[in-house]
This record gives C-alpha cells, structure tokens and sequence, in this order.
C-alpha cells in the first residue's frame, strides 16, 4: 500500500459508531501527490467559475453508493468490501479533463480512459450489493472528482498537466450532511490484491 495514503481529514469510526449513521458508499482517496494536485486545481477552477472549491480532506472517487443500512447489515458491507479488494489489484487513474453539470453547477475532472481494474472494482461492488440484497445506483459508472460546486458559469477541456493518482486501497465510508458541507469519516480499509497490507497508515 502507498505509505503517502492519507484522506487527511476524515476520522476512523469504529461499527458500532457508523450504525447511527445514514448514508453509505465505497470510494477511493487520492494519494499525498494527487490530492496536493487536485486541491491546487480546485482553487485555480473556483477562482475562474466564481465557484466554491471542495475540501482537500473531501477529494475522492465514489466507486458505490449505498445509502441507508440498518446496523444489522453492517457486516454484509464489510463482506462485499473484503471480497471486491481482494479480487482487484492496484492501478493508476489519470484525470485529463474537466467539464460542469450545468443543472447543479457542480465542475468535475474526469479521465479520458478508465483503468479496467477500477471499473472492474466498481462493478464487482454493484454485483457484490446486488447479491447481499442492498440498494444498488443502476447508472453506468463514469469515475470523476468533483472539484468545484456552485459555479456561475461552465468550464471544460483538458487540463494543463494530468493528474495520476495511485489506488491501491479501498474504503468504506459514511457521509453527514451539514450546513457547512458534508463530512465524511472512513469505517474501513482494505487494500487492493497487491498492495502492501504491513502498512498502518490512519485513513
């Protein structure tokens, strides 16, 4: 595992806190040098579109989202989580272009091709949910980061310099929704089929 891995900012919960917690998903954190990357790209977009950038502790790639689970199967989504990183091995996700959901105003940076073994990991979790009899989004996945949200006018093309980020681990993660934003905090971690699993990096 990347001994830089870090989603600085969000607190590990232990079970038994998560079950009070609404909304579930799976995603991936960008590494020290992506997520440095990604911050300065944010504050450069939310300066030209009069946006407001995300938090550096927020940057990440949703690869499922779950929504509400009752505490009861909380071990049905570590059980997915555990089968789906052991099945994945790590890889390298290149963001190369930007472009704006015009209906919410929200800026993205996106990747011009997916690396199979991210879409693979995605697919396997939608499978894995499916199965446990979890709600699953039926959208096809389009992997993106959102940068910048409330942007008054639209921004798209290729960035100056693309940004590669390095996955090898795989979270859980519950969000709470606040007047200031949401915050989110890692239940838990698993490392991809590959990484190095003696690391004890805190997510």
């Amino acid at each position: 595992m990347n001994p830089e891995f870090s989603s600085a900012g969000a607190p590990r919960l232990q079970w038994a806190d998560a079950a009070a917690k609404l909304r579930f998903f799976y995603a991936v954190w960008p590494d020290a040098t992506a997520r440095s990357a990604l911050a300065a790209a944010a504050a450069d977009a939310a300066r030209r579109t009069g946006g407001r950038p995300t938090r550096t502790a927020n940057l990440h790639l949703t690869l499922a989202f779950v929504g509400a689970v009752p505490a009861e199967r909380m071990d049905a989504l570590r059980t997915v989580g555990v089968a789906a990183a052991a099945a994945t091995t790590p890889c390298t996700f290149c963001l190369d272009h930007s472009g704006t959901f015009r209906d919410t105003g929200t800026l993205w940076l996106g990747a011009s091709t997916a690396p199979p073994a991210l879409v693979g990991l995605a697919s396997a979790l939608g499978e894995r949910l499916g199965e446990a009899g979890l709600r699953v989004e039926r959208r096809a996945f389009r992997p993106h980061v959102t940068i910048v949200r409330r942007c008054s006018q639209p921004l798209a093309g290729e960035l100056p310099a693309p940004i590669r980020w390095a996955i090898d681990v795989l979270t859980l993660v519950t969000s709470e929704l606040r007047v200031d934003g949401p915050r989110y905090a890692v239940v838990e971690r698993w490392p991809l089929a590959g990484g190095d699993r003696s690391s004890t990096g805190t997510v």
